[in-house]
């Protein structure tokens, strides 16, 4: 993977006799900070309905796909304006 320019993203195991060296902590750290971020997006999405984009065709694909994305961006918006984490004035417009 190194030679062809790809970066491993799979954490680092201790075994038993074997402990994580002084490097591999901060490693798994610096995946897990991405991988945090982007697996609740994935899981939501998946719930949402699945992943397979059954078209035919890149351009129905793309709609889909773009359609999935605007749709999970709307759900986490009523989530954050619900719990009032993005202020909201008196006629439905953010702040």
């Amino acid at each position: 993977m190194k030679r062809q320019g790809f970066r491993s993203h799979v954490h680092e195991k201790a075994y038993r006799g074997r402990p994580l060296t002084a490097t591999q902590p901060r490693k798994n750290r610096r995946k897990w900070r991405v991988r945090a971020r982007v697996e609740p997006v994935l899981a939501t999405m998946t719930q949402m309905g699945g992943m397979t984009v059954r078209a035919i065709g890149t351009e129905r694909m793309r709609v889909w796909s773009t359609m999935k994305a605007l749709s999970y961006n709307l759900k986490r918006l009523e989530v954050l304006i619900r719990t009032r984490k993005i202020p909201i004035d008196g006629i439905g417009v953010p702040a």
